[in-house]
């Protein structure tokens, strides 16, 4: 994952994410890496397109992207497959072939309306996908940017799938504020995700094994 600037509530925060392409459409997971009481950190996911509004010559491209939370519950599923790809390419450190990872650089003035939160060990996010848990004493400046009204327009027809040369103008997904609901206590986790976690806590396990294992035969050494 890396840093990048986005808006949430009207205010410019620095998190950490990712930017994808997975089914034709176009995705960001991201953290502000806040951990639970269970010591899992805490990540956000949305879909990502422009912002457009209403004229009487007919929509108008802000200038702005925008960050939803997925409500559709096929589109769902197909997010937690993501989620379990990208989580097996970072472990494994490879690429599979349906997720198109896109730079950082194409993400431009992203304002999150609503998203879905998940969450994922520590360790998986410090070890691979490279999130840096360390206070910074610098305090980040606050910019508030003025709310512009987005007038609904209904597409629910798949948008074809565009090449990294095109990156920069993602998917139109044309929403209106007020009709976006918030859902941030949803879990969006597949058993595939939940293997990786079982996994490296069963590693740990192992590893604690071991060290009693070496310190029993070194002890049986002694006595002998």
């Amino acid at each position: 994952m890396d840093s990048v600037k986005i808006f949430i509530d009207g205010i410019q925060k620095e998190v950490y994410g990712l930017f994808y392409v997975f089914d034709s459409k176009y995705y960001f997971i991201y953290t502000e890496k806040e951990v639970d009481e269970n010591g899992y950190v805490i990540l956000y996911m949305c879909q990502v397109g422009k912002e457009t509004k209403n004229t009487e010559t007919g929509p108008v491209d802000t200038g702005y992207m925008v960050g939803i939370e997925v409500t559709n519950p096929e589109e769902q599923q197909k997010v937690q497959t993501s989620i379990s790809y990208i989580v097996e390419d970072k472990k494994n450190n490879t690429i599979n072939t349906q997720i198109q990872y896109l730079p950082m650089s194409a993400l431009t003035n992203l304002k999150i309306v609503s998203k879905k939160r998940f969450r994922l060990l520590k360790s998986i996010i410090v070890d691979n996908f490279k999130v840096p848990f360390v206070q910074d004493a610098t305090p980040q400046p606050t910019v508030v940017i003025p709310e512009i009204p987005v007038q609904p327009i209904v597409n629910e027809q798949p948008q074809p799938l565009q090449s990294l040369d095109n990156a920069s103008t993602p998917v139109q997904v044309n929403t209106d504020d007020n009709n976006v609901s918030s859902n941030e206590s949803n879990v969006i986790i597949d058993y595939r995700t939940k293997y990786f976690e079982e996994e490296e806590k069963n590693k740990e396990l192992q590893a604690k094994i071991d060290e009693l294992t070496q310190k029993l035969n070194e002890i049986k050494k002694v006595i002998e």
